[in-house]
């Protein structure tokens, strides 16, 4: 017997907020938020919140893994075509650590309508920009690069824990929030599953409705050249962390958005750019949220590092290798790498390909070891010292050097203008 996923019509409730109600099988939930502004009626609002409530639909999968996808309201083509693929794609992590057949994707049904196809919504320039804030290094690098463009920007976040609010609270741009109520603690008292969901992809369209209610051009993330990297093959399919932070997501919504006319961008700062690159861009410049920088999945809410999992493992070595200042004033004592408290993280970071989660390539974490041990302190524990030569042993490959080309369509141009320039010094 088929296992049926229902999503119902979003409503809006009160102006500013929106509910998101699912049902399979006898388990009934609502995902809830509130943008503190009321949410226009319009056809490019109602696009974005029947995507939200599909991209949303990912949360149920816990319950159980559907067959179908039953949507009350009306989808063109297109609109499935790209929720097919994020069921594919996006949960694909999912699928293989729930030992679940990783090629299995729901079908989506639906009424059909006839969409409109719009013209480009691209314009030269970036406008009035929410760039997104996980309180993380990548978002100040972000920050950095839009105010040596001259581009003014506010802040974005989705229940901004103590990270974002200091990065905020450090910068002279105000910001925009949304509060969002997923319930997961009641989908996990009935959960068969637990495991990665492409979170990002959420974050986007939240970003893009947020843009505008509030009147933004450009909804701007920092993502990176390392997010098209699969993170292992399985069985022939690839398998990646990062796929709604990659080019081939971003794209895919850039023209999603074009086809249904919604006139706000969505784009990449660092999509071009290596791990070494955006750390040399925080050191280069010393922003003043630097001390704030959490880039913890485990701490961003309380503003700490668990420094007991690899990402935690990737940033430190990251900082201690290409920007040893910005290291010292994250970590002023206690310096991760001189705490073997840190080996456990990083024989996982290191000794397998690549792990799930938000870090370099493979063969950036190579580069990261060997660049480590040129400039490696002589206090560095044997431990520490242990594991990053096991891995700085593998032979060198040449990381592609900067290349605009990797921007996706919707760039602005004096953005990919000032990169450009940025890069050039850094080298």
């Amino acid at each position: 017997m088929s296992s049926v996923l229902i999503v119902s019509r979003p409503k809006v409730q009160d102006g500013s907020r929106l509910n998101l109600n699912y049902k399979i099988g006898d388990y009934e939930h609502t995902i809830r938020f509130d943008f503190f502004r009321n949410i226009p009626d319009t056809q490019a609002v109602t696009s974005l919140l029947n995507w939200l409530a599909l991209t949303y639909a990912t949360y149920i999968f816990d319950i159980e893994f559907p067959d179908v996808v039953d949507v009350e309201f009306a989808l063109s083509d297109a609109e499935r075509i790209f929720f097919e693929k994020l069921y594919d794609l996006g949960m694909r992590e999912f699928k293989y650590l729930n030992k679940i057949e990783v090629s299995k994707t729901p079908t989506i049904s639906s009424p059909s309508k006839t969409q409109k196809t719009f013209g480009s919504t691209k314009t030269p320039t970036a406008q009035k920009v929410l760039l997104m804030n996980g309180g993380g290094k990548d978002g100040v690098a972000g920050s950095v690069i839009l105010d040596l463009a001259g581009v003014d920007f506010s802040w974005f976040s989705v229940n901004p824990g103590v990270s974002q609010l200091n990065i905020v609270n450090k910068s002279t741009q105000g910001s925009v929030n949304v509060k969002r109520a997923i319930g997961r603690q009641t989908i996990w008292e009935r959960a068969q599953y637990k495991g990665h969901k492409p979170t990002s992809s959420g974050l986007a369209i939240i970003g893009l409705l947020t843009a505008l209610i509030y009147d933004y051009t450009d909804i701007v993330t920092s993502n990176e050249q390392a997010a098209n990297e699969a993170t292992i093959i399985h069985n022939g399919f690839a398998v990646n962390h990062q796929y709604t932070k990659s080019a081939e997501f971003e794209q895919d919504l850039q023209a999603l958005c074009h086809e249904h006319g919604i006139n706000i961008r969505y784009w990449s700062i660092l999509r071009p750019l290596k791990e070494n690159e955006i750390l040399k861009i925080i050191e280069r410049h010393q922003p003043a949220s630097i001390s704030q920088i959490t880039s913890c999945n485990h701490g961003f809410l309380t503003g700490t590092w668990c420094l007991n999992c690899t990402k935690c493992a990737f940033v430190a070595l990251s900082f201690a290798t290409y920007a040893p200042i910005a290291y010292g004033k994250i970590w002023p004592i206690n310096r991760p790498l001189d705490n073997l408290g840190i080996v456990p993280s990083l024989k996982d970071l290191l000794e397998a390909d690549k792990p799930f989660e938000c870090i370099g390539t493979s063969d950036e974490l190579t580069a990261l070891c060997q660049d480590f041990l040129s400039i490696s302190a002589d206090d560095t524990p044997a431990e520490v010292m242990n594991i990053i030569n096991q891995r700085a042993s593998r032979p060198r490959v040449d990381l592609e050097p900067y290349d605009p080309k990797h921007y996706t369509p919707d760039i602005p141009k004096n953005i990919i203008e000032s990169v450009t320039k940025l890069v050039k010094k850094l080298n």
